[in-house]
């Protein structure tokens, strides 16, 4: 990544003067359009971008590429996390709601068993949050009360619709990290387009 910071001009902060990172762009995607350019990738079990860089265009220097492909500026955030980090990531975000530690904050994070850690529910491809989903009656001793045709009481409790999926915490942090393993390269015979179309426009 060193490489890709050379090209950062310099500005003045308390003084001292640093490379001006702030110079973020989407040139790889602005100055190629031609869709060929881009190869899918899917990103395996503890690689890195750097890893990628070496593999296919064989040198760590062009790590910068592989992440601004992917309009990624904060790798360690953005990247796919293996499942170490990914349980790590769980148990610093979930502890507090939880009331969990350790390893019981993502057994409570996919608990099947409770409504607490349902984020939404699903139908169609359309998401409802937990407060305005449909929802049907059935009879409950121990439930709620509803009013029939006659103005007499029902006991009841409020199930959802058995056609309506609960997506819980661990469902939907897992599938969001899992898609963070298809990324795309720019093809290699363009490296030397990018690099010179980088290195103008950063510098504007």
């Amino acid at each position: 990544m060193s490489r890709y910071f050379t090209d950062f001009p310099l500005i003045k902060y308390n003084s001292v003067p640093v490379r001006d990172i702030t110079r973020r762009t989407n040139f790889i995607k602005e100055n190629l359009s031609n869709p060929f350019v881009f190869l899918p990738y899917t990103v395996k079990e503890n690689e890195r971008p750097e890893d990628i860089a070496f593999l296919y265009y064989g040198s760590v220097n062009y790590t910068w590429v592989v992440l601004l492909a992917n309009e990624i500026y904060d790798p360690q955030n953005q990247w796919y996390l293996n499942e170490e980090l990914f349980n790590e990531l769980l148990i610093k975000k979930y502890k507090d709601v939880s009331g969990k530690t350790g390893y019981e904050v993502i057994d409570w994070t996919r608990n099947q068993t409770i409504l607490e850690n349902i984020l939404y529910y699903e139908k169609d491809g359309i998401a409802y949050s937990p407060s305005t989903f449909p929802t049907i009656y059935e009879a409950n001793m121990l439930g709620e009360f509803v009013l029939d045709e006659n103005g007499y009481k029902i006991p009841v409790s409020r199930t959802v619709s058995s056609d309506y999926t609960p997506v819980r915490i661990y469902d939907y942090e897992f599938q969001f990290n899992e898609n963070k393993r298809e990324i795309t390269l720019v093809d290699k015979s363009y490296i030397p387009q990018i690099e010179k179309e980088f290195r103008k426009k950063i510098k504007s």
